[in-house]
């Protein structure tokens, strides 16, 4: 509706008292973003020259601000650290070409969406923040070639509240402290050739619903040059070594077979999601936050896998029915093997070593607990 208005003696009519102006360059017609921003009207574009500026750019109307040269000529520098670099509080607005730094306050982002939609992102590079770039509430925009690195407390890019139906695309999250890409309770996203890698943990998505969890992610994207495998409504399949899979998740699933991978540094190494009748058989995982989740799924299996060096090592939440057996999973900082809300589960000859907690449950009943070992031993 805004993007191709041309009349501005209409636009003024509607109470926009200033000049309208096709394009604003910054520094010719305003010497700083924000000023630029506050006189631009709506629909306009702001192409910002050759520089570092040193700001915070609160983006409440429909314009398309972009670089004249790109990120590598183009520095945006927050001057207060406890803010967003770029603020964006409306839709249809579109932001290319700077390098975005200095939010590095707990909370703060280098470009940070706030329940908006229609958004395109693309070419900015958006490092050395405490987070990247993140979509709170926000849908159906698109986060395209960015860049996000050295994000020193928390995430690279985040989508979290219900960010849903946005277009993740070409994006690259290196060495960020937390995480690489991670999805909170957000569904229906798609996830295309973007690449992670060196990250605190490169991957994650969490929800508490299969809506949360719906998402199309494909094995182009990467966690340390090993492909993805996100699946869902999937039946009858196996994941195994042939596959190279870096993380693996399975949401409403039946009949899956994971097996004999190797898998780091993601947030959990296999999650499954409402998934039945499956197994994880025989893989080695080692630093991720949650070497195997599993929620809301039951009659699985679990068996013969080495996990450990995480935040936790296996964990069933919500889950029925399932055996967990002749696993090694050892030196969690929380829970080696944890059971929440989850009754009915078998666990034998597992070793459960020099965990905060070996075997720990909490509100599950009925489970069979037989022939474990779990003491304390010397990580060394």
């Amino acid at each position: 509706m805004y993007a191709n208005v041309t009349d501005y003696g209409q636009i003024a009519a509607f109470g926009d008292s200033k000049t309208p102006e096709v394009t604003i360059y910054v520094p010719d017609n305003y010497t700083t973003i924000q000023a630029a921003v506050d006189n631009a009207s709506a629909g306009g574009t702001i192409i910002v020259r050759d520089g570092t500026y040193t700001e915070n750019v609160d983006v409440d109307k429909r314009l398309t601000i972009r670089s004249e040269n790109g990120s590598d000529s183009t520095i945006v520098d927050a001057a207060d650290s406890m803010d967003h670099v770029f603020d964006v509080s409306t839709d249809y607005v579109n932001i290319s070409g700077f390098t975005v730094k200095g939010a590095t306050f707990e909370g703060y982002a280098g470009i940070y969406l706030n329940n908006v939609e229609h958004c395109n992102i693309s070419g900015n590079d958006a490092s050395e923040n405490c987070f990247g770039i993140v979509l709170m509430s926000s849908s159906s925009n698109t986060i395209t070639n960015n860049y996000a690195s050295h994000n020193d407390t928390f995430i690279g890019f985040g989508l979290f509240e219900d960010s849903s139906s946005n277009i993740i695309t070409g994006n690259n999250a290196s060495y960020n402290f937390g995480g690489g890409i991670g999805l909170a309770n957000s569904g229906n996203n798609t996830l295309r050739n973007n690449v992670m890698s060196g990250n605190g943990y490169n991957f994650e998505a969490e929800g508490e619903s299969y809506s949360d969890f719906d998402n199309d992610i494909d094995t182009s994207n990467l966690v340390d040059g090993k492909p993805i495998y996100y699946l869902v409504d999937a039946s009858d399949t196996v994941i195994d070594s042939a596959t190279n899979a870096g993380t693996v998740y399975c949401v409403n699933c039946d009949n899956v077979t994971v097996k004999d991978l190797t898998l780091a540094k993601n947030g959990e190494g296999i999650c499954f999601y409402n998934t039945s009748n499956s197994s994880i058989n025989n893989n080695h995982i080692e630093n991720c936050f949650d070497g195997i989740a599993l929620f809301s799924f039951s009659n699985n299996s679990i068996t013969g896998n080495d996990a450990g060096e995480g935040s936790g090592g296996i964990g069933l939440w919500g889950s029925s029915g399932n055996t967990i057996t002749d696993n090694n999973v050892s030196f969690s900082l929380g829970a080696n093997i944890y059971l929440d809300d989850s009754d009915y589960n078998t666990i034998t000859n597992n070793i459960a070593n020099s965990g905060n907690e070996g075997i720990y449950l909490r509100g599950s009943d009925y489970n069979t607990i037989t022939n474990n070992i779990a003491s304390k031993q010397p990580r060394w």
